[in-house]
């Protein structure tokens, strides 16, 4: 663990910091509650100045029967193998409760993170297939929708002058005469 490990960049991405504090600490109850961590409690053990709690997840080691914390950390956080393998005898060692803090619950802020007993720092991992966040553009008024053109004139008439219609109307009134001649 280095200094450089809780210093947050603030456009950070694609990093999980890993926390530990002991199950009977009067600050478990409050991080590890099923809503979500208590955020002022969280602030005030990482001393963070800005944090956002939604995206921090904290568990008792002891629920995550089957996965385990390397487990947790590779199936669950996306954190590669070889890097939870590097540091596994650390990782094995974590009990009480385990306080998962992703980088996007730090962003947009740059600062360093102090600690506070009894959170302890277990260490800093990136996320094997993270992606570059995409930015956030707004759109502009040349990628709006064109409105429909609402015409202002009359229609032009069609090919021909719209004589046509005329000469088809003329005609059959010519021949409803014819016939109305004969017959009578």
């Amino acid at each position: 663990m280095t200094q450089n490990d809780l210093t947050v960049d603030a456009d950070e991405w694609g990093t999980v910091r890993l926390f530990s504090l002991d199950a009977d600490a009067p600050e478990a109850a409050a991080l590890a509650q099923p809503a979500g961590p208590d955020a002022p409690t969280l602030k005030r053990l990482l001393g963070a100045d800005r944090i956002d709690a939604t995206p921090v997840q904290a568990a008792r080691v002891e629920d995550l029967e089957g996965l385990g914390l390397a487990g947790f950390m590779t199936e669950g956080l996306g954190i590669a193998p070889e890097a939870v393998a590097a540091n596994r005898a650390r990782i094995d060692a974590v009990r009480g409760v385990v306080v998962v803090v992703p980088a996007k619950a730090l962003s947009g802020t740059a600062q360093t993170l102090e600690p506070q007993p009894p959170l302890r720092f277990v260490g800093l991992y990136r996320e094997a297939d993270a992606a570059p966040p995409t930015p956030e553009i707004a759109p502009s008024r040349s990628a709006a929708p064109m409105a429909a053109a609402t015409p202002t004139a009359e229609p032009a008439p069609a090919a021909g002058g719209g004589r046509p219609g005329w000469l088809v109307i003329a005609g059959l009134a010519v021949a409803v005469i014819v016939v109305l001649l004969v017959v009578l």
